[in-house]
């Protein structure tokens, strides 16, 4: 017998005998005589794992004789005793086969003196049947580990069950099915099938499995029930070893059994081979999954290394060299690989997959994920940072300037003694001089812009994101438009005020040149100092006078789309760390530079005089210390701070199922690693040391063995753990087991149902792994009905 499943085992738990006696006639051709016709039919259909199921009997001697004829079919490779019964429960009457260990033959040779201790319980039309509770005790004294396999041969809710389980009522049936007593459901069509699957989807019934049972009651016409039988039978297929501790564990796990058969792929990598004292040992791998247990420090991780790194490059010397001290001590070496295999096979070191996520480093620095996440373009938010900065340098340049014109007003004017003097004729000279800005052609320039970009806005097809960077830009240059014209207007009033002034001035002048030359000249410094003091004041007036509109009057906050790319059930999200810019962020970002102050109401306070010190020189120095002006200086920090901690690009990874983000721990990341793995082709085989130290132990059974399945249905998979989960409810294909003896490393391997005179998988698992009896023991306790009769 194979060590690992090589192909499916295709099965027929129901065949009936002539020992059926309440079928009479239809069961008459079933003799040991027309075994060798059984065994005919068998191998035309090709069938590999078989049990004769009588009603209510087990005749040893028939089964016996069945084991030794096994060679008459050669496509057969184990018969399992079973006993089709006959049980009534809640009024409802229903066949159950059970199908039990074949390992030990003296209590198969017990169960018909069992049988003839029980009598029927009904007395009923149709007879020969058991109460439930008389039929557990039949199970309980037979004392052999037993799969139970009910009849359902239609659905749960049609009125004739036939001696279904169904017949038991709906509610009941429910019960009966969660409580595991029965291991599976048996049908014929795959009508049923489908009938059966969507009840189970909709009552959530995960304990609900299923097998096909052929029925025959004619060896002559098998597969068919009877000679008169028109229906085509659906067989069941289990991936498992042909024996009963193979259909156990097929049972109890529903990947294992299927009504369609397919071929098992062929493995990457066949072997891996060992020398240990000389000695040669293959241990064969699966295509599937493939664990590695073994007791503490004997060499696990060290097998894999060499296996794939057989130089030890990649390792820290330390290791190196104990690795190379231990393989001497043990007489041990390892095959590598095949260079040219290792191409397609990625491999993770012992807790390198946590490792990589522990520093807090952004998920986009990981290869596996970059390629995932899309770009956010930020620089198009750039023109309304600009826009409130620029606000803020021109509300310290006109303090400035205000400040200024308000210091000139402190101004000493020294009058003639003479002034007084009713003679005399104040002679008066202008220097107020008219601006001489054009500020049309600037208009007229914003005005093309803008016509512009309208035009460039209304182009067909342009994206919607271009359409409001565009918006953008309009505004600013309507804006910029508004104030050139006002400053054109103030111009046009500025000039006529000065030309009116200095029309009088010259006027007076000409008045004043008529009179007498030396009082002129005597009040000529005067007359000057005077214009000065008046133009003064003017400038004071015009700056006071100057509206100063608070810099946020018109702030809307901004919201910053995020970038998501859906991707095999995960949403890989580029965001910025603040999703929305509110009035209080914004103002938080204008004054980020100055030194212990958040409020804008502070700038009233700033000028060019005092910018520098305004500022907190952590923040501002190293910008001025590049040569950079303040108002530069500030532009620059202020932008650099937006960037780095507003603006800054954030990546996550959410499942699609998720409601809200719960943050990217590095166990959850791992898990997400490991996912994305079942998806990536480039790889045909996977290898990784102890995947269970990388997660949580609750994310073990409720994510991890659901990834590791996924991953192994494109590679193949080879992987060290000391998880009992990991090998017995992953339920792996091959379990290599590494063991110390009194004369060294002992390695071996098999599926998790082998077993034979030296070899136990199971029992290693138990026997290695901390906690491995418990799991092995929850998975097997539903076959060990020998003290459940009261279950």
């Amino acid at each position: 017998m194979n060590r690992i499943v090589n192909s499916l085992i295709k099965v027929d738990l129901h065949i009936h005998s002539e020992y059926s006696k309440k079928d009479g006639d239809l069961v008459s051709n079933n003799t040991k005589e027309n075994i060798p016709i059984l065994m005919g039919k068998l191998e035309k259909e090709k069938v590999n794992m078989i049990a004769i199921t009588d009603h209510n009997v087990f005749n040893f001697d028939l089964y016996d004789t069945l084991v030794n004829n096994m060679s008459l079919c050669k496509t057969l490779q184990s018969i399992l005793p079973g006993i089709e019964f006959d049980v009534f429960e809640n009024g409802a009457r229903f066949h159950v086969i059970a199908i039990f260990d074949d390992t030990n033959k003296d209590k198969l040779k017990d169960i018909e003196k069992i049988l003839q201790k029980y009598k029927f319980d009904n007395k009923e039309k149709k007879p020969n049947a058991y109460k439930f509770s008389t039929f557990r005790s039949i199970i309980t004294d037979i004392n052999l580990n037993v799969v139970l396999i009910a009849h359902q041969k239609s659905g749960i809710r049609v009125e004739n069950q036939n001696e279904n389980l169904a017949g038991v009522g709906e509610e009941q049936f429910d019960y009966i099915v969660n409580c595991e007593y029965f291991d599976a459901l048996e049908f014929r069509s795959g009508r049923i099938e489908g009938i059966l699957k969507s009840y189970q989807n909709e009552k959530d019934l995960k304990n609900m499995r299923y097998i096909t049972g052929t029925d025959c009651h004619d060896w002559t016409v098998y597969p068919k029930q009877k000679k008169t039988d028109k229906s085509d039978i659906r067989y069941s297929y289990i991936k498992s070893l042909p024996t009963f501790k193979g259909l156990v564990m097929a049972l109890t796990e529903s990947r294992r059994v299927t009504t369609a058969y397919y071929d098992i792929r062929k493995p990457y990598l066949d072997k891996i081979s060992l020398n240990i004292k000389n000695q040669v040992v293959d241990l064969e791998l699966s295509s599937g999954l493939n664990a590695i247990i073994g007791d503490n420090s004997i060499g696990k991780s060290l097998i894999l290394e060499y296996l794939y790194n057989p130089k030890l490059t990649k390792i820290d010397k330390t290791r190196k060299e104990g690795y190379k001290r231990y393989c001497e001590s043990k007489e041990i070496s390892v095959v590598p690989i095949d260079q040219k295999l290792l191409k397609s096979i990625h491999f993770d070191r012992q807790g390198n997959i946590r490792k990589l996520f522990q520093d807090n480093n952004s998920l986009n620095n990981y290869p596996q994920f970059q390629k995932h996440f899309n770009d956010l373009i930020i620089d198009s938010y750039d023109a309304i940072f600009d826009k409130y900065i620029d606000r803020v340098l021109n509300k310290i340049k006109n303090n400035y300037q205000l400040k200024n014109a308000k210091r000139n007003l402190n101004f000493d004017l020294d009058i003639p003694a003479d002034v007084e003097d009713n003679n005399y004729q104040l002679h008066a000279v202008s220097n107020i001089v008219c601006k001489t800005k054009d500020y049309s052609q600037i208009i007229d320039n914003i005005k093309n812009v803008l016509n512009q970009l309208k035009k460039l806005r209304d182009t067909k097809d342009l994206l919607e994101e271009d359409i409001k960077i565009i918006n953008l830009s309009i505004e600013k240059y309507q804006e910029m438009k508004k104030k050139y014209e006002k400053l054109k207007i103030d111009e046009k009033i500025h000039n006529s005020i000065c030309s009116t002034i200095n029309k009088v001035f010259e006027s007076h002048e000409k008045a004043v040149n008529k009179i007498v030359q030396d009082q002129e000249r005597k009040r000529n410094n005067f007359n000057t100092d005077l214009i000065s003091f008046q133009q003064r004041i003017v400038d004071y007036i015009d700056k006071i006078n100057t509206k100063n509109e608070d810099i946020l009057f018109d702030y809307k906050d901004i919201l910053i789309k995020q970038e998501e790319n859906p991707l095999n059930g995960y949403i890989f999200i580029t965001r910025t760390v603040v999703s929305k810019i509110t009035s209080e962020i914004i103002e938080d970002i204008l004054m980020y530079p100055f030194s212990n102050n958040n409020k804008l109401s502070y700038l009233s306070k700033v000028d060019n005089d005092n910018f520098i010190d305004s500022c907190a020189d952590t923040k501002i120095k190293k910008y001025l210390d590049e040569g950079k002006d303040i108002n530069i200086a500030y532009k620059q920090c202020v932008k650099d701070y937006v960037k780095s901690d507003i603006l800054k690009i954030d990546y996550a990874i959410l499942k699609e199922e998720d409601s809200e983000l719960s943050g990217n721990s590095p166990g959850k990341n791992a898990l997400i690693y490991l996912d994305l793995l079942s998806y990536d082709l480039n790889n045909k085989m996977y290898i990784v040391d102890q995947p269970g130290d990388d997660v949580s132990q609750n994310k073990i059974t409720s994510d991890l063995i659901d990834i590791f399945r996924k991953i192994s249905d494109k590679k193949q998979v080879l992987f060290i753990t000391h998880k009992p989960e990991l090998v017995v409810n992953l339920d792996v294909d091959n379990v290599i087991v590494l063991k110390n003896d009194e004369d060294g490393i002992v390695a071996y391997n098999g599926a998790l149902e082998y077993q034979d005179e030296n070899i136990n998988i199971l029992k290693d698992i138990a026997d290695t792994l901390d906690g491995g009896v418990d799991v092995i023991r929850k998975r097997w306790k539903r076959y060990d009905k020998r003290n459940n009769s009261k279950n």
